[in-house]
């Protein structure tokens, strides 16, 4: 048995496709779809402007570890602006 998860987003009538790559050509499989959900709570939910801003307040400074340190970043060529 396999156990595989993943995400997707459904369309407006309601409707997702799943394509998975089993591993097991030409053999006859049971397949169970469990649906659920997903809450306003990760960035790959947010769909509009005051969404993100609602994520990233809520995620800011969330990391209670007082050992965590951000390192050094690295340095980065400067790209001309698009506009």
């Amino acid at each position: 048995m396999k156990i595989i998860q993943t995400k997707t987003c459904t369309e407006p009538d309601g409707l997702f496709a799943l394509n998975v790559a089993s591993g097991m050509p030409s053999t006859d499989v049971d397949v169970i779809v469990i649906m659920q959900p997903t809450e306003l709570n990760g960035a790959g939910s947010v769909k509009d402007p005051e969404s993100w801003e609602k994520f990233v307040d809520e995620t800011s400074g969330s990391i209670a570890d007082p050992t965590f340190e951000r390192h050094a970043q690295n340095m980065y060529t400067q790209r001309e602006s698009r506009t």
